[in-house]
């Protein structure tokens, strides 16, 4: 998926630690903390996000459509998912959302966000792959046809959706 080289493109410093693992820091002088990338399996990522800043620079898109789950533990962030929607993402929300030419635009009203990003470029996941989140009942192909339907799903706090990012905290 190489989401490394979106990064780097956004005035973020790369660190490569690992062959799947990078940490990106923010450049700037109104801004702290950025992102550790890790690569768990082809296509799939997770990125712990830890920064302190107002705006993050806008993108220029995503070049390939992927599934994003956003879970919030301090702070918040805002971005648009849809032309004329934007997401308020506060601590304990999800945001579930397809990436394309709307998620661009990252606001962070209060100065801090802190969170996990999962990354599954759906288009390029092998069957074996979608055969393993079947056996776990997860219906990738379902889920993206919703989600093009609806454009997100920001499910609030629930104990049990902490709960489900606890262990990789």
């Amino acid at each position: 998926m190489n989401v490394a080289t979106l990064y780097d493109k956004y005035l973020m410093k790369s660190e490569v630690d690992a062959i799947n693992y990078a940490t990106y820091s923010f450049i700037g002088k109104q801004q702290r903390g950025g992102m550790k990338y890790i690569e768990l399996f082809d296509y799939i990522s997770l990125t712990y996000n830890d920064f302190e800043t107002n705006c993050i620079e806008p993108m220029q898109g995503f070049t390939n459509k992927m599934l994003s789950i956003n879970y919030c533990t301090e702070g918040r962030i805002e971005c648009t998912v849809a032309e004329n929607k934007r997401v308020y993402l506060n601590a304990g929300q999800v945001l579930i959302a397809l990436t394309d030419n709307h998620y661009v635009d990252f606001q962070v009203p209060f100065n801090m966000y802190k969170g996990i990003t999962i990354t599954i470029d759906y288009i390029q996941l092998t069957d074996a792959i979608k055969n393993v989140f079947a056996l776990n009942h997860i219906q990738i192909d379902r889920l993206v046809n919703i989600l093009q339907q609806r454009n997100y799903y920001l499910i609030s706090g629930a104990q049990t959706v902490q709960h489900l990012f606890s262990d990789i905290l």
